[in-house]
């Protein structure tokens, strides 16, 4: 039986005490699944990927990543382990301005004390993957937000992660430029077999997904195959259904 890559157990994020931002979710991810997670504003599905990531800790419950716990490494352990093995990806790039986009896909390259000249060779391999390689020499003000993101996604890939955590990676985008990344986000994860958890409100985007799990106070309320849905429609009809209160119990229904 394959060991989950992900693992959370009655995980728990709370402010101030009393906000329920999480509240007991219990999840199992699969090297080489692809997951998107919905939800509304409010519902817990980005303080889910930042508790994966590591980026905060819990107030209940546990994360483990290839079987170690986040919350148990200090700050220096936690930001290795993290940089070697899960690659982040948000909505709003994060790039640093004043360097152009192959320095920026180099930055983790060289913290982990690559060479410049392996660190050039690997930014021109991934900005050749992603349709970018044309744009390296370019700061993040002259790129379009579709060819920032792509930056983004190759200096996630970078140090070559078996994990990728998204937080709404196409909501600055257009749509031909959301259909582009996730064609990127699918063949990562067919070709390559790399784990992807993805936050979205885009049932266009969640679609490409193989799993859904949908979140609603805190809580997971579903988690159903995609294959289930027909096309995007569908799956927005069944999201409805679910946060309104009328869906299917969230146990996997391909479970054994």
């Amino acid at each position: 039986m394959t060991e989950p890559v992900i693992r959370t157990v009655e995980l728990k994020k709370y402010y101030s005490g009393k906000t329920k931002a999480l509240d007991g979710v219990d999840l199992e991810v699969n090297p080489g699944e692809f997951i998107a997670v919905m939800g509304a504003s409010g519902s817990g599905k980005s303080t889910l990927l930042h508790l994966i990531a590591g980026l905060t800790r819990p107030t209940a419950g546990r994360v483990t990543i290839e079987g170690l716990d986040p919350a148990a490494m200090s700050d220096n352990a936690l930001t290795r382990f993290r940089r070697r093995r899960i690659g982040l990806v948000f909505q709003r790039f994060n790039l640093i301005p004043h360097l152009t986009a192959e320095e920026n896909i180099t930055v983790p390259l060289l913290a982990e004390g690559k060479s410049r000249k392996d660190a050039e060779k690997r930014a021109l391999e991934l900005a050749g993957e992603l349709g970018i390689a044309e744009q390296l020499d370019q700061r993040p003000d002259t790129l379009s937000g579709g060819e920032q993101q792509r930056v983004t996604l190759a200096r996630a890939l970078s140090l070559n992660p078996a994990i990728l955590l998204a937080d709404e990676p196409t909501g600055n985008l257009d749509s031909l430029s959301s259909q582009r990344i996730c064609e990127i986000l699918d063949r990562l994860c067919r070709a390559e077999k790399r784990t992807i958890l993805l936050v979205t409100h885009e049932p266009a985007v969640a679609v490409w997904s193989k799993r859904l799990l949908i979140l609603k106070d805190g809580r997971l309320i579903a988690d159903r195959p995609t294959s289930e849905f027909s096309d995007a429609h569908h799956l927005a009809a069944a999201y409805q259904r679910a946060v309104e209160g009328n869906a299917e119990p969230a146990a996997r229904e391909d479970a054994e």
